[in-house]
């Protein structure tokens, strides 16, 4: 029952205030689109001209996982998944595609990252 569960809401930049944290599933909706944020609110969106988001969210996850953790990314069509995958792979971490669906104007997936 949620309503009874014990849980805890943290705001952090990635793992910014989750230190020393190890977690069993780990789920991502980043931002996806190739362009700097000027503000908090595009921050949902942009990930920066070179992907910033990403060259730190792949360094960082293997310190908060274990052998066991799952992990699952939220991709669209729309966005450069390629580019993506590629800076992943320079941390060892790969995509393998768990689930697509069509949702109004776009196709999301969702990929399991292994390191």
């Amino acid at each position: 029952n949620c309503l009874t569960s014990n849980f805890k809401i943290i705001t952090s930049n990635l793992f910014e205030n989750l230190q020393n944290n190890i977690y069993d599933l780990i789920i991502i909706n980043p931002p996806y689109f190739f362009k700097a944020p000027i503000n908090d609110a595009q921050k949902a969106w942009y990930c920066g001209n070179n992907g910033e988001y990403f060259e730190q969210l792949f360094y960082q996850l293997p310190l908060h996982i274990h052998s066991s953790t799952s992990i699952y990314i939220i991709l669209a069509d729309n966005c450069d998944i390629e580019k993506i995958t590629a800076i992943a792979q320079k941390y060892n971490c790969t995509f393998t595609l768990r689930e697509s669906k069509k949702i109004f104007w776009e196709v999301n997936y969702i990929y399991a990252l292994n390191y």
